[in-house]
């Protein structure tokens, strides 16, 4: 298990809250941080979520970096 961070972002990209949790993988991060926006938008009207991020430490995973490089999907 992994210790990852996510956080709930409102419009201009300000952190609403974060969350500690603890998954599998990087995509299984991802899934809970997304289940957490549904049921925060679905709960609180006041606090809206417009985005989240997913981190590890001090790197964030979710979404990528805009200068990360990617490869494209089928090059090695």
């Amino acid at each position: 298990m992994l210790d990852f961070n996510c956080k709930m972002l409102d419009e201009r990209g300000g952190i609403l809250f974060s969350s500690n949790f603890v998954a599998e993988t990087v995509e299984d991060a991802i899934r809970h941080a997304s289940q957490v926006l549904r049921t925060s938008n679905l709960s609180s009207s006041s606090r809206r979520v417009y985005a989240f991020e997913v981190w590890s430490d001090a790197s964030r995973l979710f979404p990528p970096p805009l200068n990360a490089k990617t490869v494209p999907y089928g090059v090695v």
